[in-house]
């Protein structure tokens, strides 16, 4: 907020940064409910694990669209209704005890709080590989389980940040699903942003498939190809390593378009690191960013039109004045400047 952000003001700012969909009305869509009616008792403190109706219904769901004709079926005692991600995966991290927790590089940054939160989850970290499109090695995870001691497994699906989606790749989200059946414990993190067909109306323009396209083709007018387009999410893992020096660090980048209002997610804070116990220094992270295009059009291409301005600066007058810390607006003799080497310890983008 020091720096100009925040809610009340949002709409002065393209925030690529928060992993959030549109929420205003869409054109030729139906109208989104603006009130809901609440019955008295409902305003009582909720049950610890959720409404039963509500985590019954949920079971039928999953029974009805994936558990059709199997003896097994979900009940409501197999649901619990959490209010985010990270207060789901603390719920599971308080009932584990002293195991070796495999993590994946990079992943969803609650991990690194979760996993420096509860000291009996011991994390081994696991470099995701570009080359191999962000896909977990099951075969070696296997060995990693009889050679390690591995007893949980902690991986987000669809991937944040990558956009890849274990569903899509053959039997890896089987082979994965069947360590628990042998005993490993599986924390399988999905979000619910999977792609869906693109709509045969004029919604398209709306829809997910339609603003990555949009973005990534915006992106390549920019000179900015993505390696890996996402096949899942609303997220973009975008590589500046071809940038000049120092713009093709994520955090430089993220502070100069700060400059222009827009807001990107420096790469850096996905390389998951429990308690600082490693040095970041040569982090595989460094040189990318995060964008979502989540948020309407409007918003995409008033950021995208940030990236290319700051691309513009860094071609008329150099970088030499790029990469000096981005100072926090406070009265001059109390300054506080962020560099690559302490900043990515600051992820709460309200301080912005």
């Amino acid at each position: 907020m020091a720096n100009g952000f925040s809610y009340a003001n949002s709409h002065e700012w393209a925030n690529l940064g928060q992993g959030a969909p549109e929420v205003g009305p869409i054109p030729n869509a139906p109208a989104r409910p603006t009130s809901i009616p609440i019955p008295i008792d409902s305003l009582e403190y909720a049950p610890t694990t959720g409404v039963k109706a509500l985590r019954e219904a949920v079971a039928n769901l999953y029974n009805a669209t994936y558990r059709g004709g199997k003896s097994s079926q979900y009940t409501y005692e197999n649901v619990c209704i959490v209010p985010g991600g990270r207060s789901g995966l603390s719920r599971v991290a308080a009932v584990i005890g002293d195991v070796y927790t495999s993590f994946q590089i990079p992943d969803y940054t609650a991990y690194d709080q979760v996993l420096s939160a509860f000291k009996r989850l011991v994390p081994v970290p696991t470099a995701l590989d570009a080359k191999t499109k962000y896909k977990l090695d099951i075969q070696q995870t296997k060995k990693d389980i009889q050679t390690q001691g591995l007893a949980v497994i902690l991986a987000s699906n669809p991937r944040n940040p990558t956009g890849q989606s274990l569903s899509l790749r053959g039997n890896d989200l089987k082979e994965l699903a069947a360590l628990g059946r042998e005993g490993t414990t599986v924390i399988l993190d999905e979000a619910c942003y999977a792609f869906m067909a693109p709509p045969a109306s004029d919604l398209v323009v709306s829809s997910i498939p339609a603003k990555r396209d949009h973005v990534l083709s915006r992106l390549h007018a920019l000179g900015l190809d993505v390696d890996i387009p996402p096949n899942s999410t609303f997220y973009i893992w975008l590589n500046l390593e071809k940038l000049p020096e120092p713009l093709n660090n994520g955090l430089v980048f993220f502070e100069e378009l700060l400059k222009h209002k827009t807001i990107v997610i420096p790469g850096i804070f996905f390389d998951i690191n429990p308690a600082h116990r490693r040095n970041l220094f040569n982090s595989p992270c460094h040189h990318y960013v995060r964008l979502s295009f989540g948020p309407p059009i409007a918003d995409l291409d008033k950021g995208l039109d940030a990236i290319g301005q700051v691309l513009q600066k860094a071609r008329r007058t150099g970088t030499r004045h790029m990469g000096h810390g981005y100072a926090i607006a406070l009265p001059k003799e109390e300054y506080v400047w962020l560099t690559p080497y302490d900043s990515y310890f600051c992820p709460d983008l309200t301080m912005f």
